[in-house]
């Protein structure tokens, strides 16, 4: 019974100190030097579109633009989600990403697990427009996805497609040089 306790103790022990040293949230490297660019998201006007997808909206745009920012990070770009226009801070190498939520179709969790595929597909399109200090514009366009998986499905494939764009457009430079 002794021996039981201890090997009991000594789990939870190694369970506990595991989630006790995995940390936080993890520490965004630094913006010096590295392009930045500002996401603000755009879900449209919840006065033109009924309550559920509004919602739906929401639900999605919040994970999109956070997937965005990560994926941005990723590629060595310094990454800022603000909620108006004027939160943008104009200077060399930042630039405002804005996009917009055309329009979303979005299948229900509880439709996918009864229904399966068969239910349909969670669809987006979205705008985006890439400016600079100057206003000058570098990426005016729409993209729009279908998949069967899940909206945050399209919508990863999406944030991939204008992080490409973007990449290729701008590289990864860093500021100054």
């Amino acid at each position: 019974m002794k021996k039981l306790f201890v090997v009991t103790m000594a789990f939870l022990l190694i369970i506990v100190s595991t989630f006790a040293c995995s940390g936080g949230k993890a520490v965004k490297p630094s913006e010096e030097g590295r392009i930045k660019i500002f996401v603000l998201t755009d879900l449209g006007n919840p006065n033109e579109m009924s309550e559920a997808n509004y919602k739906a909206r929401i639900i999605t745009g919040e994970w999109m633009q956070n997937d965005l920012v990560r994926t941005l990070d990723e590629e060595g770009y310094y990454s800022i989600i603000i909620d108006n226009r004027d939160h943008y801070r104009p200077g060399p190498d930042n630039y405002l990403l804005e996009v917009t939520i055309l329009s979303h179709h979005r299948i229900s969790s509880a439709t996918r697990f009864w229904v399966g595929r068969m239910a349909g597909a969670d669809t987006i399109t979205n705008h985006y427009k890439l400016t600079d200090a100057n206003n000058k514009t570098f990426i005016d366009y729409k993209d729009g996805i279908g998949s069967t998986k899940s909206a945050n499905h399209s919508a990863r494939k999406l944030n991939q497609d204008i992080v490409r764009k973007i990449k290729e457009l701008l590289g990864t430079k860093t500021q100054g040089s």
